[in-house]
């Protein structure tokens, strides 16, 4: 045995009286094992509270590390909602249906269809630059096209014009609004405001001479009805003109843009650390729009379960009216419900040193920092349901760490039949089961754990956690299996050994 290839951490954890994982009917999360019905933490719980915490061992803080966000909502709120104050809303509209379906596929411009992606700072900083070039390039050709619309009919139209008022009905209106009230404001509703407002000032200036965008320089016009029905018209007909413009425009940008994207994000993810964020790395993603975005898990977590038999309760209880007068209604002004368990739980966590290497751009010193900080993140960060009423703090009672080139095996088995609700039964069917899988396959790990029992463990040493988690980041660090005999004297300084046991 040479090279590091996985680390195995199990730990056994005790609460008293919580609830730290609910189902969808705000009871305890459950499973039957060995026949007996546990309690049971999942493993997306327990990895969202290592991933949120915010001690002095948080993931966040680690030098060099990139965010992420989990949400339908990325490409809405981070990507196109800065863009709307200043771009054509219908513009704006095509470039977020676009990017919704690139990102998270073919129904993605649903809300409802689309599942919640996590995404690394990197990827949305590319994909929000993006948007906004391509916003930049749609508006240019927009004004392109309004530029030549309108030059085109300026030269089309001056006669005629000239012509309808030689040859005016007697209909006619006398006001300085008429273009305003009559022609462009029936349009209003259908049309993208910023491409009304720009064929209004263009038609106030045909009408109202060359100041006549500017409304205070208006002065009352007389027009027939042949007139101003012949202006709704130019009007309308350029609106249908423009806003087909602005489509294509869009559309031909976007078709583009989107023959590249899956290159593009490939060759950032390529050439960028951490695209996908930390939270990516450590527990991989699914992105079913584009495969090759997914990436590895490099840890993998198991559910937690209880050692025993499930110990459950219903809480009732009640809340008094702190106002209540004596002459008022006696009693509680609401009564409730709730559950509550209590247990040892037995977790299991692999971190798998190729794959977290590979997403971390073979950074060797970040991993190292990252498995140190998540040993204690294991032992001390608790499952965070109901808080304020029970206080579910706790740490490790047990923890043993594995190193090895071996394929994992979790030691869940050594509790298919449920021991005595205690840290000791606990340790004892470990232990006992180890032996037995040493017995059987030969001791294939270099072992280190911590107890507050101090039981001896089969071919193990026993550490502190701060030690403990030196030594796990050490190991993974280096990768060699002579670092797993780095030990500490009785002076606290770290030794280097070449002899494992």
């Amino acid at each position: 045995m040479e090279n590091l290839k996985f680390l195995q951490i199990h730990s056994l954890h005790g609460y008293p009286a919580v609830l730290l994982n609910r189902d969808d009917s705000g009871l305890a999360k459950r499973l039957k094992y060995g026949g007996r019905l546990r309690t049971r933490i999942s493993s997306q719980c327990l990895k969202r509270h290592w991933r949120m915490a915010n001690d002095e061992n948080n993931l966040k803080h680690i030098s060099g590390v990139t965010a992420a966000s989990r949400s339908r909502e990325i490409v809405t709120r981070k990507v196109i909602d800065p863009l709307r104050k200043d771009h054509e809303q219908n513009s704006i509209d095509s470039i977020e249906k676009a990017f919704q379906i690139s990102v998270y596929g073919s129904k993605g411009d649903v809300k409802s269809s689309r599942q919640p992606l996590l995404l690394g700072e990197p990827e949305i900083k590319y994909l929000a630059k993006e948007a906004k070039n391509i916003a930049k390039q749609i508006s240019e050709a927009n004004e392109e096209s309004v530029n030549e619309t309108l030059n085109e009919w300026r030269e089309n139209n001056k006669k005629i014009v000239d012509q309808l008022r030689i040859s005016a009905d007697a209909a006619a209106s006398f006001s300085g609004e008429v273009v305003t009230r009559k022609v462009i404001d029936p349009l209003k509703e259908k049309h993208d405001p910023n491409l009304i407002e720009l064929i209004e000032k263009e038609f106030y200036r045909f009408v109202y001479g060359d100041k006549g965008d500017v409304k205070s320089s208006h002065q009352s016009l007389l027009l027939s009805k042949s007139e101003i029905e012949f202006l709704a018209k130019e009007v309308k007909n350029i609106a249908k003109q423009l806003s087909e413009a602005y489509e294509n425009n869009a559309k031909k940008i976007l078709s583009e843009w989107r023959n590249n994207y899956k290159s593009n994000m490939k060759q950032l993810r390529d050439t960028c650390k951490l695209p996908g964020g930390l939270v990516s790395a450590l527990f991989g993603r699914m992105v079913t729009s584009d495969p090759e975005a997914n990436i590895d898990a490099a840890i993998h977590v198991a559910h937690a379960f209880t050692i025993h038999e499930e110990e459950s309760e219903s809480d009732y209880f009640s809340v008094v009216d702190d106002l209540q007068r004596i002459e008022d209604e006696s009693g509680a002004d609401h009564i409730g419900e709730t559950e509550l368990t209590s247990g040892i739980f037995y977790g299991y966590v692999v971190v798998d040193r190729d794959i977290l290497l590979d997403n971390l751009s073979n950074d060797k010193e970040m991993a190292c920092e990252i498995v140190r900080r998540l040993v204690h993140l294991i032992a001390k960060v608790t499952p965070g349901a109901k808080l304020g009423s029970t206080a579910p703090y706790e740490y490790a009672s047990w923890m043993l760490i594995e190193a090895g080139d071996c394929q994992p095996r979790s030691l869940a088995e050594a509790f298919r039949k449920p021991c005595e609700p205690n840290i000791e039964s606990g340790e004892k069917a470990l232990n006992e089961h180890i032996k037995r899988l040493d017995e059987t396959y030969g001791c294939n790990e270099i072992r280190r754990f911590l107890s507050l029992t101090n039981s001896p463990i089969q071919n193990a040493l026993r550490l502190t956690l701060p030690e403990l988690a030196e030594w796990t980041g050490q190991t993974i660090q280096t990768g060699k299996m002579w670092c797993v005999g780095y030990y500490y004297n009785s002076m606290r300084q770290w030794h280097r050994s070449e002899v494992w046991q």
